[in-house]
């Protein structure tokens, strides 16, 4: 019927894809959609990890390993959308939900 992704609003709450570019189909129609797999461009998704180490000796046998590490540094939003493309389902073309926040850790390993 249309491209899905032109005038697409992208947008969490007016949805994320040009919903106008699809119909239901026919009660009773069994052939193939003319829409490749795909089609739909959905949201990206990028985050960056981070670490870093620290080896230290206490003693000749002792040591230990200090680390701080972080999971999406920058915290960016990566929206989670579409997960249902049933036009009749309430998350038909919506985002629900997003995926993890930043996150962040200290840990501390004594190897003796």
């Amino acid at each position: 019927m249309g491209d899905p992704n032109n005038g697409a609003p992208h947008n969490f709450d007016t949805g994320w894809f040009n919903a106008a570019a699809f119909t239901n189909p026919a009660a009773g129609q069994t052939t193939i959609p003319s829409e490749r797999p795909g089609a739909v461009r959905l949201p990206g998704f990028w985050r960056t990890d981070t670490g870093v180490f620290k080896n230290i000796k206490f003693t000749e046998r002792v040591g230990g390993q200090f680390r701080a590490e972080a999971f999406n540094l920058f915290n960016h939003t990566n929206p989670i959308c579409c997960s249902s493309f049933t036009t009749s389902s309430a998350s038909y073309n919506t985002v629900v939900s997003t995926r993890d926040p930043r996150t962040m850790q200290l840990g501390m390993k004594l190897s003796f």
